[in-house]
């Protein structure tokens, strides 16, 4: 069971900070009132804002290609079944 800890422990590490940061994006650089929708342009090049996108973005990656190995093992532990 140790082994899977960490595959467990940087998936919701990931869910996580994807879930913070969508958040955070929302609140700093995505003000909701006229003045912010004139200075979106401007706050969005802002290095804390290309970091969030960059957290959302590959943590989006990072969900996808997880579910895709979890996937992937649950349907080779079915064949290992069936073949016994």
């Amino acid at each position: 069971m140790h082994r899977y800890f960490w595959v467990v422990f940087f998936y919701i590490a990931w869910i996580a900070a994807h879930y913070i940061a969508t958040h955070l994006y929302i609140k700093y650089c995505t003000p909701a009132s006229f003045m912010g929708f004139l200075l979106s342009p401007f706050i969005a090049s802002t290095p804390h804002c290309e970091g969030l996108r960059w957290v959302i973005s590959t943590g989006g990656s990072n969900i996808t290609a997880m579910w895709t190995f979890a996937g992937a093992w649950v349907a080779r532990e079915i064949a290992q079944i069936v073949v016994r």
